[in-house]
């Protein structure tokens, strides 16, 4: 075989899970079903004809076309077409037999199709090569099953058996169709639903044949055993696989069907193929049906509040009514059944009739009383039709409150243009009916129109047309239902036309606006004004209307948009005052015309008067209103001031001022500009340092006021706070640093406010405001006063001649509770204040920076030395010297003072210190023990000499705390100090040496 192609289909494409595959194509049902699988089986009944595709050559996941593969049915080759190198074209073969290996399945033309014929098994293989590809295979397997015949119910896809009844109403319909399929019905889910819902089948097609003998077998196809309980739509014998059963009257019928399966194929005889028809299959099922006696009920009216009709009961009606009649039967069989239409007829045509089964419409067409039936699976429902002469008359409203009657002989009138709706009376008028068609006439169309038809088709609503009234005369207008005729006069009067305008706009209510005559008069405006003026035409009555194009007004001026402009809409025009071209008034004539009058008016253009204001506010907020017209006032640079424009005279009363048209202009935009051009408010931007003028101007005149601009202080920079102590005055700065408007910097002279003694007499906050030329703010400084609460009391001991150390600095807490250190500088004390022992002193110091008053506490021993005790809260370690300025330093980086350890001698054994930098935040030791000191100094510590003496006869305890890494160590003189801690965990070290006394 030639090299194959294929062709894809636009949009068709397989979801695809591997090579080249063989699907079953059959949307309707199983959808794209991929037979070609592994170990996948189709199952199919004698008869059942599939569509086959081929996809995915190469993986593409598109349609391989059909004839071009290479087929084999049971390993035997099947050529469906041959490739024709001349024209590139695949062909299809000439007839052959389809069926000459005997198998299971036959191909039945090039597209694709394949039907079961027998009984058994067999396999196809598809095999795709294109020119210098690789060759591809799928292979599908089939399993035909003897076949059997199903009913279903359409609807509900319900199965029904030889054994089974169906019960409807006689006047339902149901659909039943038939299906070829096989016992067990398939081992998968596409195989059980194939086997119920192929799409195409060979059963039936044909219906009939004829054997070799000459002989005709045909299909009964679908069969009713109690035709007149139950036929086939009308039909004969159908032999549709589906068909619609109609229920005609009570009874029990039994539904059969035939199907053969007639194979049409050609046979290579002798001479050539010649066509061939076998009968390869006759199967037959049915069921029964019960047809029951239908109740029915007729209604009308309403869908939500329907009127039912009693069985020989009476509806009435008027001449000229249209009844919509529903019906129903029960019981209904919705779940596989339809309701079949009813038949209507009405005995006496000319009284009432009915259009049709479907729309069931009934027409009161005369007086009089009809017999109407409606007919359905065997029963007929009867009532009657009275049919009365109705009353006719004619009706006008529009605005009025209620109608009023115009059935002749009234008359109506109406100005020529006016239309007005004419509406029919029907009485009495059943709610339920809507009415006939109603023609309209007019005696005299040159004087009055009538629309010539109306159609009431919707319950409730009543006929009406509009009369038109044309030319000054008198008309008749004619109304005619069904041959039923009723008349109205209208007189049709000339009409006027005038021109108005608005008045009373200016009130607070409009409920008092009226219209002022102004044809032929004279209107006033100012340069800038504009008002509407309207054409009226009387008489206008209430109950009728002057449509758009009878108001529709041409409107024409006469000074050519210079002294005024208009602006038409319908019957109304915007008239702009636009100039009084340089003269105290101008004049322009207006011009209106409509429904063929013509009517004037003047309108007066007054030269304006203009005035400039602005509002300003006092000091206790109050705004007034002042007026700058040609004064001067000043503004700083990027300083705004708004400016209003008082136009006048105007005429609130009907006419509106355009604000819009007033120009404004600064002369010399550099200095000052303004912010828009036009409008009733502007506002005025000082620019630079200068003066201009700002005009505003508005049909040639002009006001103006005179700006002066000048350059102010743009920011201040604020004073740092004032610290000061109570009683002293606070040292305020003398100037200030400014920048300008202009970007320049300096430092300006500050004026303060005067500061009262008592401000600063105790501790507290307080502020002082200060004034600076040419800044339009308030500056301000922050003072803090502080006074004295507190402060560490200062406790020196010292040995007779030797000075006592002061400290430099102490720690106090101020009367607003914060706490600082502090310089102090102490008195001078003499020699002999210190010259012996065993006495104490007092020295007097100031803070350093003020005048407050500390004391220091000196006490003068002999042969002593006073041990400090310092805590470190962060490593837990107590520290111990006698150097005031090592203590001060560790308190000045966070250690707590604890006060006198103890009082140490100046002679004895020495107590040895020692450091470890090695543990985080350091540690020291104090040990008398010579050894333990040259062992810790092996283990790395840094031996920092003898820290004092011991001697006396006051042990100081030594504690170790085995949990802690640093401060492991503590020493005190306090016997209870020692008892606690070693109640709460620390070992007991006896003493470590001995001092002079406790404190």
């Amino acid at each position: 075989m030639l090299a194959t192609t294929f062709i894809a289909a636009p949009f068709a494409r397989a979801d695809q899970d591997g090579g080249l595959r063989i699907e079953i194509d059959d949307s309707k049902t199983v959808g794209n079903w991929n037979i070609s699988k592994a170990g996948q089986v189709v199952d199919l009944a004698v008869g059942q004809k599939v569509r086959l595709k081929v996809w995915n050559y190469q993986g593409n996941g598109q349609e391989v076309v059909f004839k071009t593969v290479d087929w084999q049915l049971n390993g035997q080759p099947v050529e469906l077409a041959k490739y024709d190198s001349a024209s590139g074209q695949w062909k299809d073969v000439s007839p052959r037999d389809t069926d000459e290996y005997g198998a299971a399945i036959a191909f039945t033309d090039t597209s694709g199709s394949l039907t079961t014929l027998r009984e058994g098994e067999a396999t196809i293989t598809a095999k795709v090569r294109m020119s210098g590809g690789p060759e591809e295979v799928a292979t599908a397997h089939f399993r035909v099953h003897k076949t059997k015949l199903k009913i279903i119910r359409s609807l509900d896809s319900q199965e029904v058996t030889s054994s089974d009844t169906t019960p409807i109403t006689a006047g339902e319909a149901m659909r039943l169709k038939y299906y070829p399929t096989f016992d067990g019905d398939g081992t998968t889910a596409q195989n059980k639903k194939y086997s119920y819902e192929f799409s195409t089948s060979m059963w039936n097609s044909p219906s009939s044949y004829r054997d070799e003998s000459g002989r005709t077998i045909k299909a009964d196809g679908w069969r009713s055993s109690n035709g007149a309980a139950a036929d086939f739509n009308g039909q004969l014998n159908p032999t549709a696989n589906e068909v619609t059963v109609r229920a005609l009257i009570a009874g029990q019928v039994t539904i059969s069907v035939n199907a053969i399966f007639a194979f049409s194929h050609a046979v290579n005889k002798a001479n050539g193929f010649k066509q061939q028809t076998d009968l390869l299959g006759n199967l037959s099922a049915k069921t029964a049906i019960s047809n029951v006696t239908p109740n029915v009920s007729v209604r009308y009216g309403s869908a939500t509040s329907p009127v039912t009709v009693q069985d020989n009961g009476t509806v009435n009606l008027g001449v000229g009514e249209i009844l919509q009649f529903n019906y129903s039967i029960s019981p209904l069989h919705t779940d596989y059944a339809t309701q079949l239409a009813a038949h209507w007829d009405s005995d006496k045509k000319t009284v009432a009739t009915l259009d049709s089964d479907t729309s069931r419409k009934l027409t009161a067409i005369d007086t009089g009383l009809s017999n109407v039936t409606a007919s359905i699976g065997g029963v007929t429902f009867k009532f009657s039709v009275n049919v009365s002469e109705p009353k006719l008359s004619l009706s006008y409203q529009g605005k009025l409150a209620s109608p009023v009657d115009a059935t002749s002989p009234r008359t109506v009138e109406l100005t020529a243009g006016e239309s007005m709706d004419l509406t029919m009376g029907y009485t009495p008028r059943h709610d339920y009916t809507s009415l006939n068609s109603v023609t309209w006439n007019s005696s005299d169309t040159n004087v009055a129109t009538v629309n010539r038809t109306s159609s009431v088709s919707s319950a409730g609503n009543t006929p009406k047309t509009m009369v038109t009234a044309k030319l000054p005369g008198t008309v008749t207008i004619t109304g005619t239902l069904a041959g039923r005729q009723v008349k109205t006069t209208i007189k049709v009067v000339d009409a006027t036309l005038s021109i108005v305008r608005d008045s009373h706009q200016d009130t607070p209510s409009r409920e008092d606006d009226v219209q002022v005559p102004v044809t032929g008069k004279n209107v006033d405006a100012t340069s800038g004004e504009s008002f509407k003026l309207y054409t009226k035409i009387t008489p206008a009555h209430d109950y009728a209307s002057f449509p758009s194009s009878v108001t529709r007004t041409t409107w024409t001026e006469d000074s050519l948009s210079k002294t005024i402009s208009l602006q038409p809409n319908g019957d109304a025009v915007t008239v702009n005052a636009v100039s009084s071209r340089g003269q105290a008034k101008s004049q322009a004539t207006v011009t209106a015309e409509a429904g063929g009058k013509t009517v004037t008016t003047k309108v007066s253009v007054a030269r304006p008067k203009i005035k400039l204001t602005t509002t300003e506010r006092d000091a206790q907020g109050k705004e007034t209103t002042k007026d700058i017209t040609g004064k001067d006032f000043q503004l700083n640079r990027n300083q705004s001031k708004n400016i209003k424009a008082v136009v006048g005279e105007l005429h609130p009363d009907y006419a509106k001022m355009d604000m819009n048209k007033v120009a404004w202009a600064s002369e010399t935009p550099s200095a000052a500009s303004v912010s828009r051009a036009t409008g009733e408010t502007i506002g005025v931007q000082g620019k630079g340092e200068g003066t201009t003028k700002i005009n505003a101007t508005l049909d040639g005149v002009t006001a103006t006021v005179s700006v002066k601009v000048v350059i102010p202080i743009k920011s201040v920079q604020a004073p740092d706070a004032v610290t000061t102590y109570a009683g002293k005055a606070p040292n305020l700065p003398q100037t200030v640093h400014v920048t300008w408007d202009d970007g320049r910097q300096s430092d300006e002279v500050i004026t303060w406010d005067k500061i009262q003694p008592d401000q600063y007499a105790k501790a507290g906050n307080f502020s002082v405001n200060g004034t600076v030329k040419g800044y339009s703010g308030t500056v301000r400084v922050s003072v803090r006063v502080l006074g004295l609460r507190s402060y560490d009391p200062v406790n020196i001991v010292t040995q007779a001649l030797i000075a006592p150390t002061l400290p430099n600095a102490i720690k106090v807490t101020w009367t607003d509770g914060t706490q600082t250190t502090e310089k102090v500088v102490w008195d001078s004390i003499p020699l002999n204040q210190y010259q012996k022992p065993n006495v104490t002193f007092k020295v007097n110091g100031k803070l350093a920076n003020s005048d407050i008053q500390v004391i220091a506490t000196v006490t003068v021993n002999a042969n002593s030395v006073t041990m400090y005790r310092l805590y470190n809260r962060y490593t837990g370690e107590h520290f111990y010297t006698s150097d005031v300025s090592e203590r001060d330093h560790l308190v000045s980086v966070g250690w707590s003072y604890e006060g006198v350890g103890w009082v140490a001698p100046v002679s004895g054994d020495p107590v040895y210190r020692l450091y470890n930098g090695h543990v985080r935040g350091g540690d020291h030791h104090y040990t008398t023990s010579a050894s333990e000191r040259d062992s810790l100094v092996r283990a790395g510590w840094s031996y920092e000499g003898v820290g004092w003496r011991s001697g006396g006869s006051v042990p100081v305890y030594r504690q170790y705390n085995p949990y802690a890494r640093t401060g492991t160590h503590n020493y005190t003189a306090d016997g209870s100090e020692n008892d606690r801690l070693v109640s709460v965990g620390w070992r007991a070290e006896g003493v470590g040496w001995y001092a002079v006394s406790a404190k």
